[in-house]
């Protein structure tokens, strides 16, 4: 048994495509996703390429003069951000999409 909701007011309907058109420079188009890793901070690029390299959440600290605290948040920003979940897949993730340049 499936429910479902219908909802058609010119309201709803005018508010579900602002959602989905873009403004300015786009001309009112739809707007593409956007890039995975896209969002990445510059010491979070940073940390990664350490990642990349395979250092510990301790040599990246000592390397960046970041506490080891400061790297294991940046770390798990990190894999949020890439949608993976593991160091093993960031890096895999980097290689395959060039995200290291």
């Amino acid at each position: 048994m499936s429910i479902v909701f219908r909802v058609d007011t010119p309201h709803f309907r005018n508010r579900e495509i602002d959602k989905c058109q873009g403004a300015g420079e786009q001309g009112g188009g739809i707007i593409p996703p956007k890039k995975v890793g896209a969002d990445l901070t510059e010491r979070e690029r940073e940390v990664l390429a350490c990642i990349v390299e395979g250092l510990s959440n301790q040599q990246i600290a000592e390397k960046l003069v970041i506490s080891l605290s400061t790297v294991k948040f940046h770390v798990s920003s990190i894999l949020s951000k890439l949608h993976v979940n593991s160091r093993t897949e960031a890096v895999s993730y980097v290689l395959k999409n060039d995200l290291n340049s």
